[in-house]
């Protein structure tokens, strides 16, 4: 029989033998990303299914398609690689499972997603002997437990749990895991087992493509310190550091090549409640390696009686000198914050009435934390620039933006800075992120 744990350093090779242990019932493997946090709790897992005698047990994620993804296949080395041969997929409860072929007979493993509040439900009245959580911190509190909750009855309950980390006051901490390290220390024999793992202990990537990965961050960013280095860190100051530091770097003179271009889009933030109104024209270059913002707009003198139509010639304005600058630019869309569905509608109009050769749609509103994580992720590996003298506010604004001390992974948002720019600079590419998700690699 083939060594499993070949694979591993001595670091993940402990952490397995104690989680697979029939002391441990939970082992939480916790850190930065590309760690093999999830591919050790697949091996526990399936090291432990094959001798389980329950026959129901379940995958978990924020949504059935990524416990699919993560658990079931994992790039080829997940439950099916283990269980070649002996496993297929089907349904079972009209949920999907994986029915699979053990030493200790047939388990049924579902596949259950729990991002939404009400997730819980549907797999209430279950008794699980096992389950695996990958991305827990993503899912609901509530989902958690009662996930947890349905392996009560096991014969010989085990949980498998992985995470990338939060900000120190997290739920996931603050409700749940810290209650488990407290009972652990209290009690030598309480059965659960945490490990933290980081990019280091990949043992698949060489010292130079670690170096490499490491070349795209700003060591001192948050992404930096989750990511890599595994901490529960709390974001505060100044969330886009690089730019702050040192503006210069992230402008840039003249276009990149429009024969490069893949499209040319429009974000729209309207005003309001004290807010302004904004527009940000942005390029993506390069097969969707590179975003240039072209040029921003933000309404100074903006005040709750201003006329729509006002806003509509200040914008329709603004877009046409774009144009005038930068002959052969071509816009492809104008994403516009479908919050005020009257203001869309009556700018959508007023650009078909000038025969605007552009359609006004709702934006894509991506998580604002998703959004700051690869517009970082683009900055720190130099593909996301400023063309001057347009795009001035987009950077003044980026350089600005800054954490909300009183509330975690939140973006400060009190007038001190603009954060309207913000929103309609990314609203201008949000539709396309799976795309430069992709071209990240």
């Amino acid at each position: 029989m083939p060594n499993l744990y070949a694979p591993f350093n001595e670091k993940q090779v402990e952490y397995l033998r104690r989680a697979v242990a029939p002391s441990c019932w939970l082992a939480v493997a916790e850190g930065g990303k590309r760690a093999s946090k999830n591919l050790l709790q697949i091996l526990g897992w399936c090291i432990y299914l094959e001798n389980a005698p329950d026959k129901l047990h379940a995958a978990a994620a924020p949504t059935i398609a990524a416990a699919q993804t993560n658990i079931w296949d994992s790039n080829g080395f997940g439950i099916e690689n283990f269980f070649a041969g002996r496993c297929r997929r089907a349904v079972y409860n009209e949920k999907p499972c994986l029915r699979v072929n053990t030493r200790s007979g047939e388990k049924i493993i579902l596949a259950l997603g729990g991002s939404k509040a009400g997730d819980e439900k549907l797999f209430r009245g279950f008794s699980f002997g096992s389950v695996m959580i990958t991305e827990a911190p993503k899912c609901t509190q509530q989902f958690l437990n009662e996930l947890i909750d349905r392996t009560i009855a096991s014969h010989a309950r085990k949980i498998f749990i992985d995470l990338n980390p939060e900000a120190p006051r997290h739920w996931i901490y603050k409700d749940f895991l810290d209650l488990h390290d407290k009972k652990q220390r209290d009690n030598p024999d309480y059965g659960y087992v945490w490990q933290h793992f980081t990019l280091y202990d990949n043992t698949s990537l060489s010292d130079e493509q670690i170096a490499g990965v490491l070349a795209t961050y700003d060591d001192k960013s948050l992404w930096f310190l989750r990511e890599i280095l595994g901490l529960r860190a709390n974001a505060e100051g100044s969330i886009f550091k690089q730019v702050a530091a040192n503006p210069k770097a992230y402008m840039r003179d003249a276009m990149l090549p429009l024969l490069n271009a893949n499209c040319f889009n429009v974000g729209i933030d309207w005003g309001g409640n004290g807010s302004k109104t904004t527009a940000v024209v942005s390029g993506i270059f390069n097969n969707w390696k590179d975003i240039q913002i072209i040029a921003s707009m933000r309404l100074a003198d903006e005040n709750p009686n201003l006329d729509i139509e006002a806003i509509n010639t200040c914008i329709y304005n603004f877009l046409n000198l774009v144009l005038k600058e930068y002959p052969g630019l071509r816009i492809a869309g104008i994403f516009a914050d479908n919050e005020n569905q009257i203001a869309l509608k009556s700018l959508r109009s007023f650009l078909e009435k000038k025969r605007f050769p552009a359609v006004v749609r709702g934006c894509d509103k991506a998580p604002i934390m998703d959004r700051i994580r690869l517009k970082t992720t683009l900055l720190n590996q130099a593909r996301y620039t400023f063309l001057m003298p347009l795009a001035q506010n987009a950077l003044q604004s980026t350089a600005e933006q800054l954490w909300n001390p009183k509330k975690d992974d939140e973006r400060l948002d009190d007038g001190t800075c603009d954060i309207d720019t913000a929103d309609a600079e990314e609203y201008s590419w949000t539709y396309y992120m799976r795309a430069l998700r992709r071209a990240l690699g």
